[in-house]
């Protein structure tokens, strides 16, 4: 595996604990904010292979400070992050918003340092 590659998961991981324990659906709430970073979630389209009482959600995530962005997506059922996790509630697109870093792998190494700090 590539260090992009580890980088990735490591983020995918990251964005599940962000989801799960600072972003939780159950007070209704669309937006926060988050060391820094602006959060908004909105419902998503129905995915397939998911049960019906379960709820899709888009997450964009901007740090304005740091000029990065990504966009994750999750699947909340019963107050949780539906399994499997890792093709539920990932990270699907990076977004260099200053053209400052230079390459993906340095937007992907910026919203690592982010996610670890969390």
């Amino acid at each position: 595996m590539k260090m992009y590659e580890l980088v990735e998961t490591a983020n995918s991981a990251g964005f599940q604990h962000l989801v799960s324990q600072y972003l939780c659906l159950h007070n209704g709430e669309t937006t926060w904010t988050v060391e820094g970073a602006s959060i908004t979630v909105q419902d998503a389209r129905r995915r397939t292979g998911i049960p019906a009482d379960a709820r899709p959600v888009r997450y964009l995530v901007e740090h304005p400070e740091q000029g990065w962005s990504f966009a994750g997506r999750a699947v909340w059922r019963l107050g949780r992050l539906f399994e499997p996790k890792a093709v539920h509630n990932c990270i699907e697109r990076y977004w260099d918003d200053r053209e400052q870093y230079g390459d993906d792998n340095a937007i992907v190494a910026a919203v690592n340092e982010w996610l670890k700090a969390l």
